[in-house]
């Protein structure tokens, strides 16, 4: 008997992900956002088992401007990281912002990737402050991207949203 969780699902939206190599690569992608590197098979299975025996019912949506904001996620690293500073200051209930929390979770949870949670970084503190100024001037340029890339279509679809809702 379905639950009531389930029935806000429905095989029209593309979430969640049609098969589990979707998944997959969803999570790989992820995971070299977050730390560097693929998952092993531990991440894996707990990424997709979470989508699986819940059917992704808490990251799910059916705005389309946070579909368009998954899909572009799941093309490679950079661009999972560039929607993530998006969502991090306009939309922090996105999908993404979801999964990623998820990710880290299970991530610092694997015995194989906690540690590169978890470690800090080594060096003085002149390497420190130069790591510290060329992250935050990544993140500028990264937020300014994002800004000038997503913020347009974010307006558009927020007054298509406002429009559908008024009228």
């Amino acid at each position: 008997m379905p639950s009531t969780v389930y029935s806000k699902w429905s095989p029209a939206m593309d979430e969640p992900p049609r098969n589990a190599g979707e998944l997959e690569r969803e999570c790989r992608v992820y995971c070299g956002y977050l730390i560097g590197r693929s998952p092993d098979e531990y991440v894996l299975q707990k990424y997709q088992a979470f989508h699986a025996h819940t059917r992704a019912t808490t990251v799910q949506t059916t705005d389309r401007f946070d579909r368009l904001l998954l899909r572009t996620s799941r093309c490679c690293p950079l661009f999972a990281r560039l929607v993530d500073t998006y969502a991090n200051h306009f939309l922090k209930q996105s999908v993404v912002r979801k999964k990623l929390v998820l990710l880290l979770a299970i991530l610092e949870c694997s015995p194989a990737t906690y540690r590169l949670i978890d470690a800090t970084d080594r060096g003085g503190w002149l390497r420190l402050t130069g790591t510290l100024c060329a992250r935050g001037l990544f993140y500028v340029v990264l937020w300014l991207v994002a800004i000038i890339g997503f913020g347009p279509l974010h307006a558009v679809a927020s007054l298509r949203l406002a429009r559908r809702e008024g009228g």
